[in-house]
């Protein structure tokens, strides 16, 4: 059947999109319906269309809260062209000459409400896909985020200037094959993330950060992958504390080789180099091997960062821990890591000058200084790494360890737990040592309780740091 041309001026369609309320999220609904329906039912074995106009369409969408109407939101720029549409019925397959859709301010709500997906302008001109002010917020405060989300979820914040996807393969998109493209682009994306560990949540297996791609319902392949000027702030409020220590990556240049789920080799990996800095000041670089094959649970990560204030960690440092750097210049780290989603290895090599640690505690809003417990911290960590840089041939102290996973946190918590006993041990706190200080700062709490009933502590029962 051949058709020389359908042209639609100035649809109105209106969208429907309810969800229960956030107390019964197990019994979400999806009703979207239209108040036009039109459909073409293919008979024999072929269908070939001249070319799809549909200009200036206007579209109303709803979103219903138990059966109430929470917002209405008017699309009234979306046009879309297509041309040489063949449609092979016996095949089931399908081709197009050329393609173009346009439409602009979007929002719709997903996670029953509590996050909005919001995008400036969308466009896709035949392998072209473009999307401009792209951003993933939520409606609600993220102090409050985990204590009104059902399962107590932390709150996250995601959005970018512009992302371009070219090359890809439309007919095996649109019939469902797979994402297909030679290159993606993301410009300018901030990602934000608060935990609130004032909230009990309830313990859960957290797969690894790839076996989402590995396990995705469809085919992606991609070339190339580009992410420019990427910034992530990461924010964690302690208990009972008042102000989150905050971890801050910016200017992040990052891009993705090979990035598929399609496998063609048994140690088949794709690949991230990055570069950025570290709260603004230290410039890193990092090389990340990451499986494709789900059967090749084992990954890579080679990281470095040759020179930074040590004092800039205090924002994250002094928040959760009652301590900070009073001083420590990095000359130079190094690290390479060899995990599995169950067992990593460390190799790590951190030199620097002049590290000293001040521990204290909040009292009325003042610090009052730990005499006992920074004497004691002092005297364990080594000040300079080489130990006597001034002497000839000073070797350097360097730490391989081996770590069981948790698997009850994310992928980036997991490459915490893999660096954090080695950064400790690279400063000069073994095992051993944190045993005997837990021994003695232990012993002379236990020495307060028995003479000093009724006494607050000045000092808390545990050390500081810990393995």
């Amino acid at each position: 059947m051949d058709i020389g041309g359908i042209r639609i001026q100035d649809p109105d369609m209106t969208f429907h999109k309810a969800f229960a309320p956030v107390q019964h999220t197990e019994e979400i609904r999806d009703t979207t319906r239209t108040s036009v329906y039109e459909q073409l039912s293919i008979v024999g074995e072929e269908v070939r269309v001249g070319s799809i106009d549909i200009f200036n369409a206007t579209i109303d969408y709803e979103n219903l809260w138990n059966d109430t109407v929470k917002s209405t939101q008017t699309i009234n720029t979306t046009n879309l062209q297509i041309e040489g549409l063949a449609i092979d019925n016996t095949k089931e397959t399908f081709s197009l000459g050329d393609i173009k859709f346009y439409t602009k301010d979007l929002r719709f709500p997903i996670n029953n409400g509590f996050y909005d997906i919001q995008i400036g302008d969308l466009s896709l001109q035949n392998d072209r896909l473009e999307l401009n002010s792209f951003q993933m917020v939520s409606p609600y405060p993220k102090i409050y985020f985990a204590y009104l989300h059902p399962k107590h979820q932390d709150w996250f914040d995601a959005r970018a200037r512009k992302l371009e996807i070219e090359g890809i393969e439309l007919p095996a998109l649109f019939s469902g094959e797979g994402l297909y493209a030679k290159t993606v682009r993301i410009a300018d994306p901030v990602l934000q993330n608060y935990k609130n560990r004032n909230i009990y949540v309830l313990p859960r297996w957290m797969p690894m950060i790839y076996e989402g791609l590995q396990k995705a319902p469809v085919k992606i392949d991609v070339e190339k992958a580009y992410v420019h000027n990427l910034e992530v702030i990461y924010e964690e409020l302690a208990p009972k504390a008042v102000e989150p220590g905050r971890l801050v990556f910016t200017e992040l240049n990052g891009t993705f080789s090979g990035l598929t789920n399609i496998v063609s080799s048994p140690e088949q990996y794709f690949r991230l180099d990055a570069d950025g800095k570290l709260y603004g000041k230290g410039h890193f670089s990092a090389v990340w091997l990451l499986p494709v094959d789900s059967l090749n649970d084992r990954f890579i990560l080679d990281g470095q960062l040759p020179h930074f204030d040590l004092t800039a960690l205090n924002e994250i440092i002094t928040p959760l821990a009652s301590a900070e750097l009073t001083s420590g210049t990095l000359t130079g780290f190094n690290f390479c890591m060899d995990a599995s989603s169950q067992t990593g290895a460390i190799y790590m090599l951190l030199l620097y000058d002049d590290l000293k640690v001040n521990i204290f505690k909040l009292k009325d809003g003042e610090k009052k200084d730990q005499r006992f417990l920074n004497w004691l911290v002092n005297a364990v960590v080594r000040d300079h790494n080489p130990r006597h840089p001034g002497r000839k041939n000073a070797k350097p102290h360097d730490v391989y360890t081996v770590i069981e996973r948790d698997p009850y946190h994310s992928s980036f918590n997991y490459l915490w737990q893999i660096l954090r006993p080695a950064l400790i041990e690279s400063v000069g706190i073994t095992k051993t040592e944190l045993n005997i200080a837990n021994g003695i700062v232990g012993f002379i709490g236990k020495i307060k309780k028995l003479f000093g009933k009724g006494k607050k502590e000045e000092e808390p029962e545990t050390p500081p740091v810990k393995d």
